[in-house]
């Protein structure tokens, strides 16, 4: 019987700059530090971009798992 094992568990800080989560390990955010303001502008842009898409894409598998669930209420009756 194979044994179970979890993955490590890895240790974040969340950047003041950027928002975002980096290795505990390291000295700087791996994400913002060597960018300029207006690369940083354009890296939470980006980010905003990213989550409100991530979002829409919920909705959408909400709204479609909703008509399934319907559907098979539908047959089932």
């Amino acid at each position: 019987m194979p044994f179970f094992i979890p993955p490590p568990i890895r240790l974040t800080k969340k950047c003041e700059r950027c928002a975002q989560r980096y290795p505990w390990s390291a000295k700087q955010c791996v994400h913002c530090a060597h960018l300029s303001d207006t690369q940083l502008i354009e890296l939470k842009q980006r980010i905003a971009a990213e989550a409100k898409s991530s979002r829409v894409l919920g909705l959408w598998f909400y709204v479609l798992a909703a008509l399934l669930f319907v559907i098979l209420l539908l047959i089932k009756v």
